[in-house]
């Protein structure tokens, strides 16, 4: 007999994990709070309904049936988990500087969040009392505080996410948490939209991508545009785009200035999916209207490029860090490169690019192995693999020979 364990994270995932993404908003007094999410492939909604499930007889060790793990189980697993990650730390976990957190910003919300459920054609949020993260913070207990209302067996059937808070919180924001976090929230909203006449109703798709798309222009406003003591942007330094690693929102200070590679190609790659979001007409950048004009964001990403390029030369990555840090980067200019404002700064992202990709091959051993890696192997292998693929989209680029080794090594 077939295990029903996937087929109940499906049926549990419509009613609860999906609407975990919905949001509506409460004043939280400017509860700041999160936990970096990393999202670097575009995450798409299975094609189809159902699965395809094997059923294979065991050997010699037993005598009954079991279902194998098959790619879409997989696929399914990691949708559902991806969205829930997500959604956790987007709208129910306070891991963050919350929106609304002041006066202004509760006028601009009430404004704003009526004419998007309009957009949308919703009636209601499909959740109660969201916590909407403008700026993640860099770590927290991810245990509840209370126990959690996710509306099973209510009239309302939403859940309520005042009983969704996390436990404690690192209370410091970085430009990798509000990146990473941000990056997978803008990915989501494009795959609500592409997915929104498969996916069901109660989970209001399109407004799921308006509420996304405008925490992400938040983060911006608030990380690189006029936020922080100096209304310069809580995480740039003066005038420039170089980036501080640790601010603190609620002392107003930055708590560690040293400027880091994987920082910025955290902060370039999210940049870049915002200027994705903004030239290919999607519903959430421009329901109700854009916050952050579409020159400013290419302007903002233009200017993150040219800074980043600048700052770290490939050999200095790898001694700040690892050769895994340089996949990173090759997955950041990458992207970046296919959405650069200029002919000129695709050349040179092309140029950073194979400097980058070079400085891989000096530190490949035999069979694809790569030395000075991080900790883990066989994630410096997989970032560095995929980086290498992400780079070679620019004209002028092209290491998918390294790359077929690098992965190849892991096999």
């Amino acid at each position: 007999m077939t295990s029903n364990r996937r087929q109940f994270l499906r049926v549990s995932g419509l009613v609860a994990t999906g609407a975990l993404a919905g949001c509506s908003g409460q004043d939280q007094g400017g509860q700041s709070g999160t936990t970096a999410t990393r999202s670097t492939a575009t995450e798409t909604a299975p094609t189809t309904g159902t699965e395809t499930e094997t059923e294979t007889t065991e050997g010699e060790e037993g005598d009954g049936e079991q279902t194998a793990y098959t790619w879409m189980d997989a696929t399914w697993d990691s949708y559902w988990y991806s969205l829930y990650n997500m959604s956790a730390n987007i709208s129910m976990s306070a891991n963050g500087v919350l929106f609304p957190h002041n006066e202004k910003q509760q006028a601009a919300f009430e404004n704003r969040f009526p004419k998007m459920l309009q957009a949308a054609n919703r009636k209601r949020p499909p959740i109660e009392n969201a916590n909407l993260n403008m700026a993640a913070f860099t770590d927290a207990d991810p245990r509840f505080t209370q126990q959690p209302a996710f509306g099973f067996g209510s009239g309302e059937k939403r859940p309520n996410a005042s009983t969704l808070a996390w436990t404690e919180y690192s209370g410091v924001i970085s430009p990798s948490s509000l990146a990473w976090t941000h990056l997978k929230g803008v990915t989501w909203a494009k795959n609500f939209q592409n997915h929104a006449d498969i996916l069901p109703s109660t989970l209001a798709p399109l407004f799921r991508a308006e509420v996304l798309a405008t925490l992400a222009q938040l983060g911006i406003t608030a990380s690189l545009i006029a936020g922080g003591p100096e209304s310069n942007g809580a995480l740039t330094k003066g005038d420039s785009l170089e980036l501080v690693s640790e601010f603190n929102p609620k002392r107003g200070e930055v708590v560690d200035e040293t400027t880091r590679p994987n920082h910025h190609s955290a902060m370039l790659w999210f940049l870049s999916d915002m200027t994705s979001l903004t030239t290919g007409g999607w519903f959430g950048y421009e329901q109700p209207q854009p916050l952050i004009p579409p020159e400013k964001i290419r302007m903002l990403t233009d200017g993150m490029a040219e800074t980043t390029m600048n700052a770290f030369s490939p050999s200095a990555i790898v001694e700040m860090g690892s050769t895994r840090d340089l996949g990173q980067m090759l997955g950041a200019i990458g992207w970046y490169g296919t959405h650069a404002g200029s002919s000129k700064l695709r050349s040179q992202a092309a140029e950073y690019a194979n400097a980058l990709a070079s400085e891989v091959e000096a530190n490949l051993a035999g069979s694809g192995r790569i030395e000075k890696g991080a900790k883990n192997q066989a994630a410096t292998q997989a970032v560095v693999g995929q980086g290498l693929l992400w780079a070679s989209q620019i004209d002028g680029v092209d290491h998918r020979s390294m790359a077929e080794g690098v992965l190849g090594y892991m096999a």
